[in-house]
């Protein structure tokens, strides 16, 4: 049997395979069957594009020609733009390849955790196939992890978290903002997310600049139009009436920043 020496170095997005034996009918045999482009000016090689050195590995197999790997070779640069989420603005996921995080590589992407839950499995599979041990070593890599995420507000993502809640979780925010993540947080994570959705909308109140100031603005809503210079204005403590709508149970407030308030109707 001939023996092929296959060497893979970076060339932009191609990739070359060099061979030792320097058979160029053999070369140009290969190049056609795998709609590969033959280059001449370049000794014992053939460039090979949108096309895995798996391929060349099956026609070696299939001509019976033996190959081994050169020990000195670059991987082709993981292509992570064709994909990878660069929007800062909305949730998103940090998805890595165990296994090679495993052997002390660093494989993964940022995902846009607003997309469908079967867009992010396939931007998880395509991920994979560009690990380094996969193209390496030539190793199935299946297992992955969340190691990052960004936008979720307060709710925590563990590293194993079912992507349909990653999904769902993103989408919510996304529509309705921090006030959603802070409800959740308080007391939607005991229902499911959509359930969460719809009680969230049922309960949201709004945004103010402090508990008076909504208690006031629900005084105002009764019809009573109680402005500064109004007599009984100043006989009203507004802020302790909202206290105790809090204390009966109607409503609760909660505090996310300097002025910022969140108020939700307890049902």
């Amino acid at each position: 049997m001939k023996l092929i020496k296959i060497k893979i170095v970076t060339l932009s997005n191609l990739k070359i395979c060099t061979f030792t034996n320097s058979n160029e009918a053999f070369q140009i045999y290969i190049s056609l069957i795998a709609e590969l482009h033959f280059c001449e000016y370049i000794d014992n090689s053939i460039l090979i594009s949108d096309c895995s050195i798996s391929l060349v590995k099956e026609l070696c197999r299939e001509s019976e020609i033996e190959y081994q790997l050169s020990k000195s070779y670059c991987l082709l640069p993981f292509p992570s733009e064709e994909r990878e989420c660069l929007d800062l603005d909305i949730p998103r996921i940090y998805v890595s390849c165990l296994a090679a995080y495993n052997s002390g590589y660093l494989h993964g992407m940022w995902i846009d955790a607003t997309k469908d839950p079967d867009d992010i499995y396939d931007d998880i599979e395509w991920l994979l196939t560009w690990s380094p041990l996969a193209i390496e070593q030539e190793e199935d890599c299946e297992e992955w992890a969340i190691h990052d995420y960004e936008n979720f507000q307060n709710i925590r993502i563990s590293e194993y978290e079912n992507i349909e809640t990653v999904s769902q979780l993103a989408n919510a925010i996304e529509e309705n903002g921090k006030a959603f993540a802070l409800f959740y947080e308080n007391d939607g994570h005991t229902y499911d997310i959509s359930e969460a959705v719809d009680r969230f909308e049922e309960s949201y109140r709004g945004e103010y600049k402090s508990q008076e100031d909504f208690a006031y603005e629900l005084v105002e809503n009764c019809g009573y139009m109680l402005d500064e210079n109004h007599p009984l204005y100043y006989y009203i403590d507004f802020n302790g009436y909202a206290r105790d709508l809090e204390y009966n149970g109607e409503f609760y407030f909660i505090q996310s920043g300097f002025e910022e308030f969140h108020v939700f109707e307890n049902y």
